[in-house]
């Protein structure tokens, strides 16, 4: 046990030091939750270190568990174990059938459930809790275990995902959706169901769509897939090669149909186009900002800056439709601090409404924080502090 005095040593030694000591105490965390182990147990320490005195280890391509006097508690037989950090639960798996152990090595369902080693690896849909439900699967079928092990949802399934915002897709040989108590929601006759946030279910069957909330249907038959939808309750239609924005019950917000719409992710608005233009809409006043001429266009901080592009050159255009800067720009970026153009190598910046912060006539523009930018021109340097209006 000499090596184990040395680190004792040198990891006290480090703690002494003054200097750095936050980096010298990871490192010795690193050395007794990795390096110790494995030395120790004469074994590889799956995960590398123990939980609740207790620890995964491999030996001779087994997996077992030990204790931490090194003294196996369960023999290294098993193809694969993994303890769940998250669940407090150990999984074992052994020629086609997964155990559940709890944190004390106590047996967590009388279930004996089927599988593959993958199964338990990565466990995205699959033996792992979510919204405090578990999908196992009993011989060929899917069911729910809760959090005492008993099954909550009976094994009906042969497909079954796990339950995102209270609802679950389950289904034989179509999807379908039920909620957490086992209740059918969608019938199992869609050829997709997707569960998106704040609640909203969109299936899609024979080229319609329907959309619900909280299990309230909004629109009952829409023709086309739902590409896309927002937190503004709007969603993008896909039919016939054509795009339509939608509200959610189904009536149009923009009444043309078009070759690509998208929604913008720091503004509260979309992008359009046919052909090889785009305009932008904006949905919280539901008016044309900007027309359909320009080669690309991106919003910003909430709609009130949008970069567009004509001819190769960038340009702004503020909230309310007006031109701030014709396309005349090699390249305009939208930062955290503000909207930086660059003209034959030289800089210039916008703050986030479109008001002027520094003319196009630097070197360099760098933001130093406290609304203080450092700007170079002619090979001088100053710092100068602006504050947003």
């Amino acid at each position: 046990m000499l090596y184990v005095y040395v680190i004792v040593s040198f990891c006290n030694s480090l703690e002494s030091k003054s200097f750095k000591v936050k980096y010298n105490k990871v490192l010795c965390h690193l050395i007794w939750s990795f390096l110790v182990p494995n030395l120790l147990y004469s074994q590889e320490v799956i995960d590398g270190s123990f939980h609740n005195d207790l620890a995964v280890v491999k030996k001779e391509n087994k997996y077992g568990i030990i204790n931490t006097n090194g003294s196996f508690i369960i023999g290294p037989e098993y193809e694969l174990i993994i303890y769940d950090k998250i669940d407090q639960l150990y999984l074992i798996y052994q020629a086609g059938t997964i155990s559940l152990l709890d944190k004390n090595l106590n047996t967590f369902s009388d279930h004996v459930f089927s599988g593959s080693s993958s199964d338990i690896k990565f466990r995205f849909h699959h033996y792992k809790f979510s919204n405090e439900l578990m999908a196992v699967k009993v011989d060929s079928l899917y069911g729910y275990l809760d959090k005492k092990g008993d099954f909550a949802i009976t094994p009906n399934y042969k497909f079954a995902r796990k339950f995102k915002d209270g609802y679950a897709i389950v289904g034989l040989d179509r999807y379908g959706l039920i909620d957490k108590q086992g209740q059918v929601i969608l019938p199992e006759e869609y050829d997709d169901v997707k569960v998106e946030y704040d609640r909203y279910i969109i299936a899609f069957k024979d080229g319609f769509s329907k959309v619900l909330q909280g299990g309230v249907v909004l629109a009952d038959s829409i023709r086309g897939s739902v590409k896309e939808i927002s937190k503004n309750h709007l969603l993008i239609l896909r039919y016939d090669s054509k795009m339509q924005l939608l509200k959610s019950d189904g009536e149009s917000s923009l009444r043309e149909n078009y070759d690509e719409i998208e929604f913008q992710m720091f503004a509260p608005g979309v992008t359009f186009r046919n052909g090889s233009t785009w305009g932008y809409y904006d949905l919280e006043s539901e008016k044309l900002i900007v027309p359909q001429e320009y080669e690309e266009i991106k919003a910003y901080y909430g709609g009130h800056t949008i970069i567009v592009k004509s001819e190769g050159k960038y340009g702004l255009i503020n909230k309310e439709g007006e031109v701030i800067q014709k396309p005349i720009y090699d390249e305009v970026k939208a930062t955290t601090d503000g909207v930086l153009i660059i003209q034959d190598g030289k800089y210039g910046l916008f703050d986030k409404k479109g008001n002027e912060i520094f003319p196009l006539i630097y070197d360099s523009i760098d933001y130093v924080g406290n609304f203080k930018y450092k700007v170079v021109r002619k090979g001088k340097s100053q710092i100068i502090k602006y504050k947003e209006k």
